[in-house]
């Protein structure tokens, strides 16, 4: 678990305590259904979600369907760029903004 992530869970359990554990454990099984559906589709038809729904739905709504996917991209990424940041400040000493810049190259490279 990164360093960002730990303390993270360490605030909001001390703030929300059990309400925040339901919380945790119904987004996981909502997860796991939807990894299994998912799965099946693409068993079943041999395309993937965003495939069949590229076909299914009219370019209007089907770019909508992408550009929030993207938007929930970038939200999981946000988490994961400021957990790297928040390691290599505790590590090295360095400023989170220069944290996220070595992220940033290290996702690059």
């Amino acid at each position: 678990m990164d360093p960002g992530n730990w303390a993270t869970a360490i605030e909001a359990g001390s703030r929300f305590g059990y309400a925040l554990l339901f919380v945790v454990v119904l987004a996981s099984f909502s997860g796991m259904l939807l990894q299994s559906l998912c799965s099946r589709l693409g068993i079943a038809t041999g395309r993937d979600l965003a495939q069949l729904s590229r076909e299914r739905y009219r370019p209007g709504v089907a770019r909508g369907q992408w550009l929030l996917a993207e938007l929930s991209i970038v939200a999981t990424d946000l988490a994961e760029v400021l957990g790297a940041a928040l390691a290599f400040h505790l590590l090295l000493g360095v400023s989170i903004t220069t944290g996220v810049v070595l992220t940033a190259f290290d996702t690059l490279i």
